[in-house]
């Protein structure tokens, strides 16, 4: 791939993302949060409690509140909230773009020809989730584009594993800053194939290899275990408390399993229907991929769905999808990308094409409309039903308690509940709620309101600028369409990396 096609596919989907991005401003005590996050550091003047979660997020976000310095300056301190409010949404673009361009590149790498590794990186970055977090200020983007630098680092089979053990450790070394509970589920699946990899070798040096690929990888992950544990310290006083003392690993992991794939609440099933065929391929050896890949591309996400289906809140909160899950998501389009779609009967190839289809749409609602703004309808209508002891003025709380069993009730699945509810804000139809009919919750009326797209929330709050605001978003969406197009005609299936 050139550097022109690069360039085209990353320029395509930022300008994409870009325009689906999400008009929800961050409230000012929000900003200052994320600058009291990264206090310690000096990178950010100010005081206040640091953040309960890794320093990863807060870092990246320093560039942009630095940004909104910048602007501050020199258009006066009375814009200082507003320009950190959207100097801050620059971020989730940016990283949404750049996992689709590494998802596509690393598919070349992996021997998949020119089109299906568009395929892999339209699927990643269009039919999964990863859409709607890309138009959002959440950490799984970073842990994405992390996950895909480190199964780059070990798929070739070509290279010795003693090589490749450095990058993988550097990897591991940035996920820690972001997450650190992923880090070991994702690296113990990827150290165990290069210590495999190692033992296969010359039979004379295996201890020797097993011992240098060890030590080239966690020689490289301790940067980012010290600035986690020096966080922790400035925090806690101690660097063994992470902040999850009253949190642990106490849930069913057949349940939790079967909700990240199957449930109707966050279910792969419902949010990616592309992923299972994919699973299968790769399970059942009837994909391109070589042993390594199958390996990187299967056990990754494997190790990340047992290990949060352990965990007491396995479905990542009120979000879109198992949130946990969405980092590993670009492996499963790439397992997609790689499958033999022409194998076996018509219907096959047909179906895989309609599921891809899915893929895409069923994101749709979830960029239209907030899923804090759907949880909060839902836990209004039905306290009742799902007691929470905690109320609507306190939804950090609100999207953890009592939540469980709503992601097995189809009626309340969120893309059923996002599309009401944009269908509602946009022409004000009347249609009754999706769970109504269950008798368990009250009536919910969804008064009218802009969607969640900055420019929708910008012609509705400043009527003067709606034709701009309009044809600006349809501008960037014909731009990162015509892009995309030109990319994918110039790409031929028997083109391979």
């Amino acid at each position: 791939m050139s550097r022109a096609e690069r360039a085209q596919l990353f320029g395509g989907l930022l300008l994409l993302y870009g325009a689906l991005s999400s008009g929800r401003l961050m409230a000012s005590d929000e900003i200052e949060m994320v600058k009291s996050a990264v206090t310690m550091s000096g990178l950010v003047p100010g005081e206040g409690e640091l953040s309960r979660y890794a320093p990863g997020m807060p870092l990246l976000e320093v560039p942009f509140i630095w940004l909104a310095r910048v602007v501050t300056l020199v258009l006066g301190p009375e814009v200082e909230v507003t320009a950190a409010r959207f100097t801050l949404f620059l971020l989730p673009p940016l990283l949404g773009a750049l996992c689709g361009l590494l998802t596509c590149l690393l598919a070349l790498r992996m021997g998949q020809s020119r089109r299906a590794a568009l395929v892999s990186a339209l699927l990643a970055s269009l039919g999964s989730p990863l859409l709607v977090y890309a138009t959002r200020l959440l950490s799984e983007l970073p842990q994405a584009v992390v996950v895909l630098l480190a199964v780059w680092a070990v798929h070739d089979e070509k290279q010795s594993p003693e090589a490749q053990a450095p990058r993988l450790g550097a990897a591991m070394s940035a996920m820690c800053i972001i997450k650190p509970f992923t880090m070991i589920l994702v690296g113990a699946p990827l150290g165990l194939l290069l210590l495999l990899r190692a033992w296969r070798g010359n039979i004379d040096q295996r201890v020797g290899a097993c011992l240098r690929v060890t030590a080239g990888a966690v020689l490289a992950a301790v940067p980012g275990v010290a600035i986690y544990a020096a966080f922790n310290m400035a925090r806690y006083g101690t660097v063994v408390d992470q902040g999850y003392a009253n949190e642990g690993f106490s849930y069913d992991v057949i349940t939790g399993l079967y909700g990240q794939l199957l449930s109707s609440g966050t279910g792969l099933l419902v949010f990616m229907p592309l992923a299972l065929p994919a699973l299968a391929s790769l399970a059942l050896a009837t994909s391109s991929s070589t042993t390594t890949q199958r390996w990187a591309l299967l056990g990754v996400p494997a190790a990340v769905m047992l290990g949060y289906g352990l965990w007491w809140s396995w479905h990542g909160g009120w979000a879109w999808g198992a949130r946990f899950v969405v980092p590993v998501l670009p492996l499963l389009a790439l397992a997609a990308g790689g499958m033999d779609w022409n194998a076996g009967p018509h219907w096959r190839r047909h179906a895989l094409v309609v599921l891809g289809v899915l893929s895409v749409l069923v994101q749709l609602p979830g960029v239209a409309v907030s899923f804090q703004d759907y949880a909060a309808h839902v836990f209004q209508a039905c306290q009742s039903t799902f007691p929470n002891r905690f109320t609507l003025a306190d939804p950090e709380r609100m999207f953890y308690d009592d939540q469980t069993n709503v992601h097995f009730i189809p009626m309340f699945s969120p893309p059923l509940g996002h599309a009401w509810m944009a269908l509602e804000r946009a022409f004000s139809l009347g249609l009754p709620a999706p769970w109504e009919h269950l008798k368990l919750c009250q009536p919910v009326v969804v008064p009218p309101a802009p969607l969640e797209f900055w420019w929708s929330r910008m012609a509705a709050t400043q009527p003067q600028l709606a034709g701009f605001a309009y044809t600006s978003a349809l501008a960037l969406l014909a731009g990162g369409a015509t892009l995309l197009w030109r990319t994918w005609r110039g790409t031929t299936p028997s083109v391979d990396a």
